[in-house]
Parts: C-alpha cells; sequence; structure tokens
C-alpha cells in the first residue's frame, strides 16, 4: 500500500508544484486546468481542492478587468492552497 501511495503522490506533487508556479506567474487558466487533471478523478476525496478551483474562478474574473494588484491575489490563492496541500498530506 506504500508503494502505491508514493507512486501516486510524487507525480501529482510536482504536477501541484506546477500549477503554484503557473499561479505565480498569473496562468490562472493554465494552472486551473492542472488541478482538474490531477483531483477531477477522485471528486469525494479531494472536494475541498474544487472548491479552490472554484474560488481562483471569482477572484481572477471578478477583478481581471480591473484589477491593479494581480500579485496580492497571486499570493493569496498560493499561500491557501499551500494550506490545503499539508492539510492533505497530514492527512495521508
Amino acid at each position: 500500500m506504500t508503494d502505491n501511495t508514493t507512486k501516486t503522490n510524487g507525480p501529482t506533487i510536482r504536477t501541484e508544484t506546477m500549477a503554484q508556479l503557473l499561479l505565480s506567474q498569473g496562468h490562472w487558466q493554465q494552472a486551473r486546468q492542472v488541478y482538474q487533471e490531477i483531483y477531477g478523478q477522485e471528486p469525494k476525496k479531494y472536494a475541498h481542492m474544487r472548491e479552490i478551483l472554484a474560488e481562483i474562478d471569482r477572484e481572477y474574473t471578478a477583478k481581471q478587468p480591473d484589477a491593479p494588484d494581480q500579485t496580492s491575489i497571486i499570493k493569496a490563492q498560493i499561500d491557501y492552497l499551500n494550506t490545503f496541500l499539508k492539510q492533505i498530506k497530514e492527512e495521508s
């Protein structure tokens, strides 16, 4: 069981890092797609991650047209995602 978890989590963690990097560079649509690909297969276990995707959508679509300070939005999203990822790791 441990080997299976390790094989599953390794690529997932790297992919999460890629999504966070995309967010930090302002590529929120691509980051959202990465998260959907990772967590869309397990909606019960990762329902909270889907909430994060919805929040990303709300934040960016609401503020994108006239948002002078994208950096603070991106930092807040990354902090939120990092907190969630820590919770997942603790539960595993």
